[in-house]
């Protein structure tokens, strides 16, 4: 069968804690290649409380501990990387979990909870990697791989279980025989057991007194249906069953009942017939996997914990904000702030201005410009390393405040600040990026070359040891 027709059944991962799982293609590639990672988020719903329309968490990420995730979103909160919460505060109980985020009434939910998942671990992502001993090494399975392996391991403890069965069963089949001789020749066994000096002695005897009794024969005074069963076919006593014979006591001797014998025999025999049937045909083998794994089913089974929604059902962050044009300041000291342009009024001669930023003497404004709200910025620290944001993730000043330290923002360093900061609608490639360092390095890339930032930042030029950046600038090609 196909990749395709075993996701029918198995459809991906189904964690204890449950939550959801966002998109298919993780789990396809780890049932594809035995290797893939998966996205796995909690399950939130809103909730209007006391007139606020709060976050509500009902269930986490497999592996996360709640009281850690409470204490990230509050230093969240502190830190003002995320804004618009009010109050945090869990109601988890004995039948399950609730988390409540009341949210500022001002404050969209849907963006609140965007940047949750971007900044906590209420969104993580998971990795798969299909390992299993194969004969004694470990390998990297796929799906299909991993099922065959799995079916090959059951057919042969199947097997391996029949045939200890089968064994223990002739064994028993076997001296079963004997007590039947026994029961039918019960007063001759005891008289020579009794005039015999040892045991050694009563086993020889019986087995010479017996030896021309055709032991399956025995068999035909009982009224059962004999054909296709298995009967041993012998001719007098063996050495074993001589010996569970005068092994027995007398007061067992004497109480043997020969219904009961061929009952049990006649149980034997049956169940003989049906372990070499299922050691001769592969399709008992695999009906027996069936049957087992319906039991396991039966006593095991639950509602599926973990669901999987398509990507293609997810909220982006981005169609939430409004297009609108701010001005972004940023300081010697690394505070930055957003604001929008409407805050800032046209005046006229004889205008008295407005305040624009509030700051510590020693600090200064260093870069200022406007930009859309849904354009990049790209900040380049004196170490030479490129980080990005959009412009919609700067936090929201007023003209008095002096903005949010950028430490809260971007994952700065010992000793690292931010150099230069630049804005750009696109990534197009008639664009560059020109950095001149103060011993005089200069470098240029083009701007396409830098779309994909990482969280922690990319090296955008590699200084000698010392060495600073000074200026950087975007430009066209052609600048001089």
């Amino acid at each position: 069968c196909t990749l395709e027709q075993l996701m029918e059944y198995i459809k991906g991962p189904d964690f204890p804690t449950g939550g959801i799982i966002i998109g298919r293609a993780g789990i396809r590639a780890a049932y594809a290649t035995g290797r893939g990672k998966i996205i796995l988020r909690s399950r939130t719903h809103f909730e209007e409380i006391n007139g606020r329309n709060c976050i509500i968490i009902d269930e986490i990420p497999f592996m996360l501990r709640k009281e850690r995730l409470l204490k990230s979103i509050n230093q969240l909160a502190k830190d003002k990387r995320i804004e618009g919460l009010y109050d945090l505060r869990d109601e988890s109980e004995k039948d399950g979990m609730r988390v409540v985020i009341e949210r500022k009434k001002d404050a969209m939910p849907e963006i609140v909870l965007n940047k949750l998942f971007a900044l906590t671990q209420l969104q993580d992502s998971i990795g798969i990697i299909m390992l299993a001993l194969v004969n004694g090494e470990p390998k990297i399975l796929t799906l299909k791989q991993m099922l065959q392996h799995y079916l090959d391991f059951q057919v042969d403890v199947i097997q391996r279980r029949t045939r200890f069965d089968l064994k223990k069963a002739l064994e028993r089949a076997h001296i079963l025989q004997g007590f039947v001789l026994a029961a039918d020749y019960i007063d001759e066994v005891i008289a020579i057991i009794r005039s015999s000096a040892t045991v050694q002695e009563a086993k020889e005897r019986m087995i010479e007194r017996f030896k021309d009794v055709d032991m399956s024969a025995l068999l035909d005074r009982a009224q059962y249906d004999l054909s296709g069963l298995h009967i041993e076919d012998q001719q007098g006593l063996s050495e074993e069953q001589a010996e569970a014979i005068v092994q027995m006591r007398l007061g067992q001797l004497t109480g043997l009942e020969r219904q009961k014998i061929t009952d049990e025999l006649y149980g034997l025999l049956t169940k003989i017939s049906d372990f070499e049937d299922i050691l001769a045909d592969v399709n008992r083998v695999y009906q027996i996997i069936i049957e087992d794994l319906d039991k396991i089913r039966k006593k095991f089974s639950d509602e599926r914990r973990t669901s999987i929604e398509n990507v293609s059902g997810e909220v982006d962050i981005e169609d939430l904000i409004p297009q609108e044009e701010c001005v972004v300041t940023l300081t010697n000291n690394g505070y930055i702030k957003r604001m929008p342009l409407t805050e800032y009024k046209t005046q006229h001669r004889g205008g008295r201005g407005i305040t624009g930023m509030k700051q510590r003497e020693e600090d200064f404004v260093e870069e200022m410009f406007i930009c859309g709200s849904h354009d990049n910025i790209l900040f380049i620290s004196n170490k030479g390393i490129m980080y990005k944001l959009k412009c919609y993730e700067v936090p929201d000043g007023s003209k008095a405040s002096r903005g949010f330290n950028l430490i809260n923002l971007l994952p700065l360093t010992e000793n690292e600040k931010i150099a230069a900061m630049i804005k750009t609608t696109d990534f197009n490639d008639d664009k560059f990026i020109t950095m001149v360092t103060k011993n005089g390095k200069i470098k240029r890339t083009n701007l396409s070359l830098y779309k994909n930032v990482r969280k922690n930042g990319l090296i955008a030029i590699g200084l000698d040891e010392g060495d600073e950046i000074a200026v950087v600038r975007m430009t066209d090609g052609n600048a001089q």
